[in-house]
């Protein structure tokens, strides 16, 4: 159960974030969504492109003996897995952001609350990834 504590919790944010944004969306100055929009798209891009680069890094040190061992263990999987999830979030909230910009004025409440919602599950799995990347690194001379 505890395992499984760090899924639950996630969508329990990007839950929370998205419902509060929905409520209170009266809240945001209404000049302000497409810039609210084209932002969130930009820092998604960009923090896939850094995960992308992690993943090089990653693959570059493959041949090391920490790296064998966590393959062996199962834990490079779990690095692996956990940073393609957290790109493909990415890319879901830079489409949601891009095509919210698109979409009739009445549809924003929706697509704002939707993003923001990913947009904090995704945080907390990129902390996550980063903390396991980290770990890696720090213990890679061993």
């Amino acid at each position: 159960m505890i395992k499984y504590l760090r899924y639950i919790s996630s969508i329990g944010i990007g839950v929370t974030v998205a419902a509060i944004t929905y409520c209170n969306f009266g809240l945001i100055p209404v000049e302000n969504i497409s810039a609210i929009f084209a932002g969130l798209a930009n820092n998604a891009i960009t923090l896939s492109s850094i995960l992308v680069a992690t993943l090089a890094i990653l693959m570059s040190i493959s041949g090391s003996r920490l790296v064998k061992r966590m393959a062996q263990t199962g834990h490079f999987k779990n690095l692996l897995t956990s940073l393609l999830f957290c790109i493909l979030i990415f890319l879901a909230v830079h489409i949601i952001c891009t095509l919210a910009l698109y979409f009739p004025a009445k549809s924003e409440q929706f697509f704002l609350s939707f993003a923001s919602g990913l947009v904090s599950f995704s945080l907390f799995w990129f902390i996550n990834t980063c903390r396991k990347f980290y770990l890696v690194l720090t213990n890679l001379h061993n």
